[in-house]
């Protein structure tokens, strides 16, 4: 998403109370409630931005005991402001942004597979409500939160769909794009004004490519992945309650 501010975000801006959210990670089967409302927050988020149900999109991934979901929520859980899914390759399964883009380059699925037996995850449903923009809590927190999760999932290689916006930013994680598929690594999606390429990390050895900032957080949350933090931005500074410790 771009990180420019609509008029709507600025109006809601103006009214937030917002002084607490939860941070937390879970298998998708655990908790069906959750991650059914976590489906609905994107899909109106897609609908908002004038994007349909996805092409390499299905719910099947709630059922799966290999889908993660990080979710950032009100204190009581009862409002939910954003998060994403991390999706762990398996033998014979593909991944979302395989189903996606092996149509524009097949190689994908060679390349992706090559990966597997080092652990490989997608995170993919990206999203966050206007309620927290300016806060400081959006798409970079969940990313953070990502990055942290590979080390409990056994996950070395972390991809993700990138648009142009987002690879400018996605740099500072130490993501790299995947070059060898595509054009330079573009291809058309979700539609064919849109260009998108694979984001790629790899864990761990990805952290000394990453900002300084983010390289600190990251290393305490795999060391405290249950800890209390504070995040600011121009809205002012809200408190991050984490809860990253996911069964497996």
């Amino acid at each position: 998403m771009s990180s420019s501010w609509t008029k709507s975000q600025l109006q809601a801006s103006k009214t937030s109370k917002l002084s607490k959210v939860h941070i937390r990670a879970f298998r998708a089967c655990d908790n069906l409630s959750l991650s059914q409302r976590f489906v609905e927050g994107h899909t109106q988020v897609l609908a908002n931005h004038g994007f349909k149900k996805l092409v390499s999109s299905n719910d099947d991934w709630i059922n799966s005991r290999d889908t993660y979901v990080i979710l950032v929520t009100s204190p009581s859980g009862h409002k939910i402001y954003g998060g994403a899914r991390m999706e762990i390759k398996k033998p014979q399964v593909r991944l979302p942004l395989e189903k996606a883009i092996d149509k524009h380059d097949p190689k994908v699925n060679e390349i992706i597979e090559g990966f597997e037996p080092e652990g490989c995850a997608e995170l993919c449903a990206l999203w966050n409500s206007v309620e927290v923009a300016g806060f400081g809590i959006g798409s970079k927190l969940v990313i953070r939160c990502a990055i942290t999760l590979c080390e409990q999932l056994n996950v070395s290689h972390l991809l993700a769909l990138s648009s142009p916006p987002t690879r400018r930013w996605m740099k500072g994680f130490g993501f790299s794009t995947i070059t060898e598929i595509g054009d330079d690594g573009g291809f058309p999606y979700p539609n064919e004004k849109l260009v998108a390429t694979v984001a790629h990390y790899v864990s761990p050895n990805n952290l000394e490519k990453m900002d300084p900032d983010f390289r600190t957080e990251i290393e305490d949350l795999r060391i405290n992945p249950k800890k209390v933090g504070v995040s600011s931005g121009p809205k002012g500074e809200i408190s991050l309650h984490y809860d990253l410790l996911v069964s497996k």
